[in-house]
């Protein structure tokens, strides 16, 4: 009787433990399936709350899931749930440690519910690592400049456009800190590079409530007529 129960335990055990293997297989393409359609979602910009159902799905899964978080982060904020957005984003870099999306993220959502110390925290944070990741130094610029941080505002401006030297939005937003900050001659001669390499054209100084006031400057003036 006790060969019989050991053989029993013996031969059980292989086929439990290949079960739960199979079902964390099934778990892991679950959770990589929803999560590369969530990211075609995402890049779509016309899907947004399909991705963040998806989203949904894989932390529903893998609660701790990192990558997961911070898109759903992304996806609260650009679906106007800037404290959702925050509480993903935070847990995220609990996670995974500091990323630079992710605090361009947490800054702006903090910064759209009224949160400046949680807004500028996050930019504080987010200066300490700064890369030459495109394009968040950009976006942290950005919100570096609403919170009125501009030497952080003028650095990572600076950060993005050595990233893109052949994108418009980097002279402009360049040139709108060296505005907001009475340096008008910085900004000009700014718009003036953007203007020289081709990267920014007439449209982006006259047509830009921030910068057009620049369209009549001896450094900008010759090149709009060009």
């Amino acid at each position: 009787m006790i060969l019989l129960l050991l053989l029993f335990s013996w031969g059980g055990r292989p086929a439990f433990s290949q079960g739960q293997a199979e079902a964390r297989s099934d778990s892991a393409r679950m959770i990589d399936i929803q999560l590369q359609r969530a990211q075609m979602a995402m890049r779509s910009g016309a899907s947004l709350r399909e991705a963040r159902t998806r989203l949904n799905r894989v932390l529903a899964l893998a609660p701790d899931h990192a990558e997961a978080l911070h898109l759903r982060a992304r996806a609260h904020l650009a679906l106007q749930a800037p404290r959702q957005a925050i509480a993903d984003a935070e847990r995220a870099l609990q996670l995974a440690g500091p990323d630079m999306a992710t605090y361009a993220t947490l800054v702006e959502a903090a910064r759209q519910v009224g949160d400046r110390a949680r807004a500028v925290k996050a930019l504080e944070a987010a200066m300490a690592v700064v890369a030459d990741a495109c394009p968040h130094p950009l976006r942290l610029s950005w919100s570096a400049l609403q919170l009125e941080h501009y030497d952080h505002a003028e650095a990572l401006a600076r950060v993005a456009l050595r990233c893109q030297p052949y994108r418009a939005a980097p002279y402009q937003q360049l040139a709108r800190v060296f505005m907001r900050t009475d340096r008008t001659a910085d900004a000009a001669f700014i718009l003036h590079q953007g203007l020289e390499r081709g990267a920014l054209h007439a449209s982006g100084v006259v047509h830009d409530e921030d910068l057009k006031t620049l369209a009549t400057h001896p450094l900008v003036a010759p090149l709009l007529e060009r």
